[in-house]
């Protein structure tokens, strides 16, 4: 298969902040074909000959493989405590074609074959996640969510509350307890691995800067992309290498290779105590990385960048926490990296190399958090209404069941975002009488202009239909 240089994601339109690029890679670094082939390259170009989703998707998804086989036997010692390579991953979608659910299955699919235990339950009460992490306790737990954003929206919820607290610190490989009336829920040895989708409108309505301040949504490696219907492609048969033989086995067996040689299983040893023999298992013991010198100069200046960057935005208490908590998280895909050759050496060109993968993660994380910036401190209705308004006013006007659609109104709340709408002197409401056999009418909202509280109508069936209504002075809403 032949190797595509363009690691999913290198870019060359990247977020300005203040003049410079949102990048961690320095003029220093070696170029992309100066550095070797990876496992992640490999799974990247299979996933392209196989699919059509954007290539990112599958650069993402190879290193949720990798972490998911080797988080829990490995840690990277530093002057700070250790690091585990536990990655959390987020695909935000657009509304058009994505691929997101194809990419993620793959994976998925992929570790299956590779025989591993490795995937939880992920429906139920906070009781029933803890419980399901408490039995898989020192083991790998893929916390798998086609569509995180209503999850994440539950949390709101009274009885869901605390779950996103939990979660963070289990990211961190802390331990959990929750005290309940039938007993008490504990989790010592945390391997939490999260491979999520999303569509980023929606998560962006959603989050608030609660969520950033708790450290939860830092922790994500985001990733965006979409596919136009002219990057499609029709099922068909598998596709075969010049050999003959399906790539995907090469990967499985690769994959497989990688999993042999870092869960080890337990021996046994015969002992004698006292003059009695007896058997005993023994588990083997967790294998602690190093890093070279250069690999830890490297990494010392990426968490450098990473704080120079947040701290050079616009709202550094918003970037710079996702900046920095994202260069942790490309220290972590070195370790993978290094993993999937076999070594528990992080080297300099695994440290480079996952720099390299980061360019896409560093721009979709400043393009998802400016959605945030807007309005940090927003509920989700208010959001949802900011967006509404200025779709109308973008789009000349708009039906009812135009915004119901677009925005997941739902009947028994269009009339309260009505109400307010037209109270704040954002909209005004205008019935047209119905045309053809039905005569149906039909409600449509116009933009009112701050200068022309008369909005103009466009046809004499409308003056001749309107339902005036009065406007009602109210605070404006914030600009987006």
């Amino acid at each position: 298969m032949a190797h595509n240089r363009n690691r999913g994601g290198e870019s060359g339109n990247l977020t300005l902040i203040r003049g410079h690029a949102a990048t961690f890679v320095r003029i220093e670094d070696p170029e992309l074909d100066d550095l070797p082939e990876t496992f992640i390259d490999r799974y990247r170009d299979w996933g392209r000959s196989v699919t059509d989703a954007p290539q990112q998707y599958h650069t993402l998804a190879a290193a949720v493989i990798l972490s998911t086989i080797i988080c829990p036997y490995t840690t990277l010692r530093t002057s700070f405590g250790e690091i585990r390579p536990n990655i959390w991953a987020m695909i935000l979608a657009g509304t058009t074609i994505t691929r997101k659910s194809t990419s993620m299955d793959m994976a998925k699919r992929l570790l299956t074959d590779s025989g591993l235990d490795y995937l939880m339950g992920t429906d139920g009460s906070p009781e029933g996640i803890l419980s399901e992490m408490s039995d898989r306790d020192g083991k790998v737990s893929l916390f798998h969510r086609d569509e995180i954003t209503g999850w994440i929206e539950q949390m709101r919820k009274d009885y869901m509350s605390g779950l996103l607290e939990s979660f963070t610190r289990m990211y961190d490989g802390m331990e959990e307890m929750r005290v309940l009336r039938s007993g008490k829920i504990e989790v010592k040895k945390p391997r939490l691995v999260i491979l999520s989708g999303g569509i980023k409108d929606r998560m962006q309505e959603i989050c608030t800067m609660d969520h950033i301040r708790s450290g939860f949504l830092p922790r994500f490696i985001f990733i965006s992309g979409s596919t136009n219907p002219d990057q499609m492609r029709v099922i068909g048969p598998p596709l075969p290498d010049s050999t003959g033989a399906d790539p995907r086995d090469a990967i499985l067996a690769e994959v497989q290779d990688i999993a042999a040689f870092w869960i080890q299983q337990p021996s046994t040893q015969t002992i004698t105590i006292a003059g009695m023999t007896k058997k005993v298992t023994k588990q083997p013991e967790p294998r602690t990385m190093t890093a070279t010198p250069d690999a830890w100069t490297r990494i010392q200046q990426l968490q450098d960048d990473a704080t120079r960057l947040g701290e050079g935005t616009t709202t550094p208490n918003l970037y710079t926490p996702i900046l920095t908590r994202l260069s942790n998280s490309v220290i972590k895909i070195a370790m993978l990296l290094s993993g999937a050759r076999k070594s528990t050496v992080v080297e300099y060109i695994d440290v480079v190399t996952a720099i390299r993968y980061s360019n896409e993660w560093v721009r979709t994380a400043m393009e998802f958090a400016r959605g945030i910036e807007v309005t940090p401190d927003l509920n989700p209705w208010e959001k949802k209404a900011i967006k509404i308004v200025k779709y109308i006013k973008d789009n000349g006007g708009a039906s009812r069941s135009e915004i119901m659609r677009r925005f997941h109104v739902k009947s028994k709340d269009i009339q309260d975002i009505e109400q307010t709408l037209v109270a704040r002197g954002n909209i005004k409401i205008v019935t047209l009488a119905g045309q053809g056999a039905t005569k149906k009418s039909r409600v449509e909202y116009r933009f009112v202009n701050d200068e022309d509280e008369a909005y103009p109508s466009n046809t004499e069936e409308e003056d001749k239909h309107r339902v005036q209504l009065r406007r009602i002075p109210g605070p404006e809403a914030p600009t987006s």
